[in-house]
């Protein structure tokens, strides 16, 4: 939530709008935090951009955290986070 909290913020001082982040900004932002968590784990990341609205951004950061939480809990081995753009659809 923080990232993206932070994102939209950036953003309204850019342009004084706050009502969409990119997507790579925010997992950007987010996967630092998460890789703080890991450990030894490596957290890679190979993401592609695109704007959302502000709702679709914190649902894209809430997913990713989760998902990352549980692959810290569950797996082993180095965590792969693709986001990508294909055919107008984002896949993560």
């Amino acid at each position: 939530m923080a990232a993206v909290h932070d994102v939209l913020t950036s953003q309204a001082k850019r342009d004084g709008k706050a009502n969409r982040v990119s997507a790579k900004a925010v997992l950007e932002k987010m996967i630092p935090m998460l890789q703080a968590m890991a450990g030894d784990r490596e957290i890679r990341a190979n993401l592609e951009d695109v704007e959302l609205p502000g709702k679709q951004g914190t649902s894209l950061a809430l997913v990713t955290n989760e998902l990352i939480l549980n692959a810290l809990k569950h797996g082993r081995g180095p965590i792969d986070v693709d986001f990508c753009i294909e055919n107008g659809m984002a896949e993560l």
